[in-house]
C-alpha cells in the first residue's frame, strides 16, 4: 500500500519529501516527468521496495 498524504490526497510522496532508504519508483504514467514517488521502504539498499522493484525488473516475454 502506498503512503497517502492528506494534504495533497494522492498516493506516494513529492521529491522533496523523498528520504533515503525509501522507494524511488515513479508513480503516474510512463511519459510524464514523475512527480510522485512511491515512498514505501525499500528493500536491501535497492532504490525500490519488493512491490516496485517486480515491476521495475521484470523478465520481457520470450518471442517464439
Amino acid at each position: 500500500m502506498k503512503p497517502f498524504n492528506p494534504s495533497t490526497k494522492l498516493p506516494g510522496v513529492n521529491f522533496n519529501n523523498l528520504r533515503a532508504g525509501r522507494c524511488k519508483f515513479p508513480l503516474g504514467q510512463m511519459l510524464d516527468a514523475p512527480e510522485r514517488f512511491c515512498g514505501e521502504p525499500a528493500s536491501n539498499d535497492k532504490p525500490y521496495c519488493p512491490e516496485c522493484a517486480a515491476k521495475a525488473y521484470n523478465r520481457p516475454e520470450r518471442r517464439r
